[in-house]
């Protein structure tokens, strides 16, 4: 992996996961708006703003799947204002199922234009899902980082 001594490893007993980011990104366990726990790049070089990405967790009723859970979730993304999907891929990460989403759509506050990956990563009765993004016109300058933070992902025991 690309691991440099600088990275940091980020672990969450309260949702019960553990991630590494590059040392470069700050990590925000509880953000003030009350959202769930994010990091957020530096400005990389030529771009406008940020990337941003956030870790939730959500317990599945009994005899739900990933599936089902990654369909309703992606009912309320299409709510958001220009959405657009580009595709749907099944992967493994961290060696369990996951679905992942790449869509865009436009900022409710400035109606800039994002694009952002949702990764739905299934657990016994447990989903994760990693949301990251940036400007679509950032989005290739950041991707390389999210991938490679999406990929240290591992599910650790919640309290």
């Amino acid at each position: 992996g690309s691991c440099n001594a600088a990275d940091k490893t980020i672990s969450n007993t309260e949702i019960g996961f553990e991630i590494i980011l590059p040392e470069a990104w700050v990590w925000n366990e509880k953000p003030a708006d009350g959202s769930v726990p994010r990091g957020e790049s530096r400005v990389a070089e030529g771009a406008a703003s940020f990337a941003v990405l956030n870790i939730s967790v959500h317990v599945l009723k009994e005899g739900t799947m990933l599936k089902d859970f990654a369909d309703k979730a992606i009912a309320e993304q299409k709510k958001l204002k220009n959405y657009a999907a580009e595709k749907e891929v099944e992967l493994k990460l961290g060696g369990l199922d996951a679905v992942k989403i790449t869509f865009l759509y436009n900022s409710a506050k400035n109606d800039s234009r994002s694009k952002c990956e949702a990764y739905f990563v299934a657990i016994d009765q447990r989903i994760y899902l990693i949301r990251a993004g940036a400007l679509k016109d950032d989005y290739d300058k950041y991707i390389k980082e999210i991938d490679g933070i999406v990929k240290t992902f591992k599910p650790a025991p919640a309290k």
